[in-house]
């Protein structure tokens, strides 16, 4: 059995560098580019220490303990309703009137494909209308399931849409008060589907 023939000529060994080289960066490249979409998508679990709440009709949250509000709840017309509150000022809520015998636990559906910003509407008082521009993704078994949409600057609102029926619908608004987002990423990252 003949042995593979080493490279003499300095031409062959600039070859084999590049060939090495191009195959190094290739891999490196695709690398990165899965670390990428993982880093990108939040991941959804369970928190042992946070308590576990009715978040619609078909889901739970958990909070941490020292949070209050009523949490899911129904107006006089027994529409679905969701407050919580936490000790430094942030707001989680929902509510989608829709008239007698009518029971919405989303709103608006987003376009497809999904849109890198949406706008938030301020409906006490158009002077708080903003661009959401910023969008984290959370993914539960390598699949999206909600999509964040916040503002850096501006007034501190965020807007969650959750993947109902095949579509992505509006679920939560939240007020940061002047909050870090990753505190609301903490509680969001534990939304779960009822058995």
């Amino acid at each position: 059995m003949k042995k593979p023939q080493k490279p003499t000529s300095l031409i062959e060994k600039a070859q084999m560098k590049t060939l090495f080289t191009f195959l190094f960066l290739t891999v490196l490249f695709i690398a990165c580019q899965e670390k990428d979409l993982e880093d990108n998508c939040q991941t959804m679990g369970l928190n042992p220490v946070y308590s576990v709440e009715e978040f619609k009709w078909n889901y739970v949250v958990q909070f941490p303990r020292n949070y209050s509000g009523r949490g899911l709840h129904q107006d006089g017309l027994f529409q679905p309703k969701f407050d919580k509150f936490s000790p430094s000022g942030i707001h989680f809520y929902y509510y989608f009137p829709c008239g007698l015998d009518c029971h919405l636990y989303f709103g608006r559906e987003l376009p497809t494909p999904l849109p890198e910003e949406v706008e938030y509407s301020a409906r006490e008082n158009p002077i708080y209308d903003e661009t959401l521009d910023q969008r984290i993704d959370f993914c539960l078994d390598d699949d999206l399931h909600m999509v964040l949409y916040f503002s850096k600057t501006g007034f501190d609102r965020a807007k969650l849409f959750m993947k109902e029926e095949g579509a992505f619908k509006e679920a939560l608004t939240i007020k940061l008060n002047g909050n870090r987002i990753y505190k609301v990423i903490e509680i969001l990252e534990t939304i779960k589907r009822k058995n």
